[in-house]
């Protein structure tokens, strides 16, 4: 199961670990009604919907899987399973951890893929003054699918095509 898992999901990246922070800061301040009144109120709100729309979309990932989990498993899936020595629920938590670090990429690059140079700007600066007060390594941080701007060269170079 580890060499799936690690050939298919990069947890430990400094990307996955800023993805993580902002998922943090965005849910403790949601929360924590005092922190909300030292942030302007535009990103408080906007960190707000972001979480909501991320806990949206994980809990109907969850439903997901909770559906698939009831189904038999075929033979290839029984074998898969014997030659990764896993069990279907390290699949399912797996899973879960995968999608739930891109629900937060996803909502974040809807809710805020908008925003100019200048709201960028503050953003970081407060999210990173957020990790700080809660405790959260920032230095390095980047913006949650930041990675995905390594891509774009090959992208434009057609080398890889965009689905």
């Amino acid at each position: 199961m580890n060499l799936w898992k690690s050939s298919i999901y990069v947890s430990q990246s400094t990307d996955r670990l800023s993805e993580w922070g902002w998922s943090m800061v965005a849910a403790r301040l949601r929360k924590e009604k005092t922190a909300v009144a030292t942030v302007p109120k535009w990103i408080a709100e906007l960190l707000g919907r972001i979480k909501s729309e991320d806990t949206a979309l994980v809990t109907k990932l969850k439903q997901k899987i909770e559906e698939y989990s009831r189904e038999s498993l075929s033979a290839w899936d029984r074998k898969a399973l014997e030659l990764q020595d896993a069990s279907r629920e390290d699949v399912y938590t797996t899973i879960e951890s995968i999608c739930g670090c891109n629900s937060f990429v996803a909502s974040w690059e809807k809710l805020a893929g908008g925003l100019d140079y200048e709201q960028l700007l503050e953003l970081h600066e407060i999210g990173k003054h957020l990790a700080a007060t809660y405790h959260q390594d920032s230095q390095g941080w980047s913006f949650p699918g930041a990675w995905r701007l390594e891509a774009k060269p090959f992208l434009a170079a057609g080398a890889i095509s965009a689905a």
